[in-house]
């Protein structure tokens, strides 16, 4: 036997902790805490990884950090137009971002309404790379997307990318160079 996989569920599946213990040398190659309101990771090699929320002002505030590695604050909330703003703070890079996403269209999808066409705004303020991102998200059905966008930043770029359920295609073009690229990959 090469390793162990324990995994234990608290008297109420409240909390969930598991870990891959290699044997042969004894090491602890992976532990992963999930609890109701965010996860903490650590993978050998990596570093410690954590994700919180918590539902706050009709909004939900989120921490995202990675040690080494850099931290994330938002905070999330949706008005009564339906447009989603995401302020963000990123340190050590110092940087702030405002999102804005809006749904402009709709598609019933049987109990459930959902976006088929997404516009999302994003400026960035300090840190290493400030600029604008521009996105816009078609979801053709369910198993097929399509975004493009914009990205006015230290290195502009335009992108797009056509997602469905067995594919996905993604192709990137700078500005002032020769750059392209077509990204595809198979999902079973």
């Amino acid at each position: 036997m090469h390793s162990l996989c324990p995994a234990v569920w608290s008297k109420h599946r409240r909390w969930l902790l598991m870990s891959m213990l290699c044997l042969n040398p004894v090491a602890c190659s992976f532990v992963d805490l999930q609890f109701p309101n965010g996860q903490v990771t650590y993978v050998s090699g990596e570093g410690l990884t954590t994700s919180a929320f918590l539902p706050f002002c009709g909004g939900l505030l989120q921490a995202q950090g990675k040690y080494p590695g850099e931290m994330r604050f938002s905070f999330s909330h949706k008005n009564k137009w339906g447009t989603r703003i995401t302020p963000m703070f990123q340190w050590p890079d110092k940087s702030f971002t405002l999102g804005f996403a809006q749904a402009l269209a709709w598609q019933r999808s049987g109990l459930m309404v959902r976006p088929t066409v997404q516009f999302s705004l994003c400026p960035t303020f300090g840190g290493s790379n400030p600029g604008l991102r521009a996105e816009l998200i078609h979801s053709v059905n369910e198993q097929l997307n399509l975004i493009c966008g914009c990205a006015f930043m230290a290195h502009p770029s335009i992108f797009a990318s056509l997602s469905g359920l067995g594919y996905f295609f993604a192709g990137l073009t700078a500005y002032g160079g020769a750059n392209f690229g077509l990204q595809s990959k198979s999902y079973p």
